[in-house]
């Protein structure tokens, strides 16, 4: 009979602990809705050197500026700070050209022990260029 209730009893418990752990990761979950989440890039010695060499095909206006995310990759690597902006004004979606520069500023700046320079970002598993608002087509 006394097994039974001590059963009973870490039964109570788990199931307590069980709906504690369902209620905060609910919680979370509905934070997380109302922000963009950014994971910062550092630039790699290669991408640095491809930037100096194909300088002119990085502006705005070159058909040929770089769109393949095998470029991307080898320019780039995670530098292990993510930035979380809010929903709102400039990130009312969060790839908005003012959003991911406004996310890559603070990349830069909160990168005091890695380095985190590159123009690269990524959102949602996938880069994006932080200078220019258009998606490289990778998910990782």
């Amino acid at each position: 009979m006394k097994e039974e209730k001590d059963t009973v009893k870490t039964s109570e418990k788990e199931l307590k602990a069980a709906e504690e752990n369902h209620k905060v990761m609910e919680n979370e979950e509905t934070e997380a809705e109302g922000f963009c989440h950014f994971d910062c890039l550092a630039a790699t010695k290669w991408g640095k050197e491809y930037e100096k060499i194909h300088k002119n095909e990085m502006s705005a206006m070159s058909s040929r500026r770089p769109r393949d995310d095998i470029i991307v990759n080898r320019a780039s690597r995670p530098c292990g700070i993510q930035i979380r902006e809010p929903k709102e004004k400039k990130c009312s979606t969060c790839d908005n050209r003012d959003c991911m520069a406004e996310a890559r500023k603070k990349c830069f700046m909160k990168g005091s022990v890695t380095k985190c320079d590159s123009r690269w970002m990524v959102l949602d598993g996938e880069y994006y260029d932080s200078f220019y608002p258009y998606q490289v087509n990778f998910r990782l």
